[in-house]
């Protein structure tokens, strides 16, 4: 991403920074006291979410930001990227809350399904490539900074939820 001009900012915890997790090379490195302070940040500053393949706090992240989307609290895009299938199993269970009428047919409309993560330059704002779900069903389209999660593609910067 920093190749293609774009501008990385990195929002960590202290604790975790303590631990060496912080990627050093970011043009922006903002340290908090705690998780919710990273998110809120984060929150505020992106342009986008977009989920890579990641752990639990990965999907605490992603899920917490699509309930805002669907609670109209945030109108960003929200991208998971389904990285060699990694999240084929979650997009079959948002699919059986939807069919099991734990959630209304919208879910699928809170975001989009990337395979591939493109490096655009500053200028280009294409829509992330969309997929069918596991099941079958065709998750919306949406635009996605190109680039890794800590990225912006614009001369705003986006955090994003992965680590």
């Amino acid at each position: 991403m920093k190749d293609a001009g774009g501008h990385v900012v990195g929002v960590i915890p202290d604790f975790m920074r303590e631990r060496e997790l912080a990627y050093h090379q970011a043009d922006e490195l903002i340290t908090v006291g705690s998780m919710r302070e990273r998110k809120r940040i984060m929150e505020e500053r992106a342009q986008a979410f977009l989920a890579l393949p990641g752990g639990i706090g990965t999907l605490e992240e992603l899920t917490e930001i699509m309930t805002l989307r669907y609670i109209n609290r945030i109108d960003k895009p929200v991208v998971v990227f389904n990285q060699d299938g990694f999240y084929d199993d979650l997009l079959r269970f948002f699919d059986r809350m939807t069919r099991e009428r734990f959630k209304s047919e919208g879910l699928q409309a809170l975001f989009g399904v990337a395979d591939a993560v493109g490096i655009s330059g500053p200028s280009s704002r294409g829509p992330a490539r969309s997929r069918r779900t596991p099941s079958g069903g065709s998750p919306s389209r949406a635009d996605a900074p190109g680039g890794s999660a800590q990225a912006s593609a614009g001369p705003r910067q986006a955090p994003a939820l992965a680590r």
